[in-house]
């Protein structure tokens, strides 16, 4: 790792001797966890992932969090037309606390997959699934780092040296392979 001095800042340049293939994903929310699923899937250890996200949780993005919904909202597709993760929607309704679906009005025993569902609730699955994706992501031998509260303000693409460099707000810079934008509704 290096540090060096620029503008009065300091920054932090990580460097890998790692033989892996280093990846970062640039946000956390539902195009950030369906990528992550493919990476996931497929089963290559040799992959290093590191995933940025702006806020404090994973899967939710802004559609599905409060900071674009509200109880009332609902989404706009029912389970049926969500490409697959690790569970269906109705098999997770069946796992949440009492609290949550009596919150939302659920009956886990008569929700289906054909069904909308709260935002905030989905959301909540969204969070749920990324979680499980990054215990499959271990058990396949894929390191995975997420980087919570963390601004991305520069992507320099180094052709030269075949590396990609993100600078993120406090952290410092880091370099990868490959870097993935996936930062939705921001």
């Amino acid at each position: 790792m290096l540090l060096y001095d620029t503008n009065n800042a300091l920054i932090l340049i990580t460097t890998t001797t790692s033989d892996k293939t280093r990846i970062a994903i640039l946000g956390g929310g539902p195009s950030g966890l369906f990528m992550f699923k493919r990476l996931v899937e497929s089963g290559n250890s040799d992959l290093e992932i590191d995933i940025f996200e702006r806020k404090n949780i994973l899967g939710a993005g802004m559609p599905y969090s409060k900071d674009g919904a509200n109880d009332e909202h609902i989404t706009n597709v029912s389970g049926n037309e969500i490409p697959e993760l690790v569970t269906s929607i109705s098999e997770w309704i069946k796992t949440i606390s009492k609290d949550t679906v009596d919150h939302f009005h659920i009956d886990p025993e008569k929700f289906n997959d054909y069904k909308v569902l709260p935002r905030l609730l989905f959301g909540q699955y969204l969070n749920d699934q990324f979680n499980m994706l990054i215990k499959q992501a271990k058990q396949f031998g894929i390191a995975t780092q997420v980087h919570f509260n963390s601004q991305v303000t520069d992507i320099i693409d180094d052709v030269r040296n075949k590396i990609v460099e993100v600078e993120v707000n406090v952290q410092g810079r880091f370099k990868y392979d490959h870097v993935i934008i996936c930062t939705g509704h921001n």
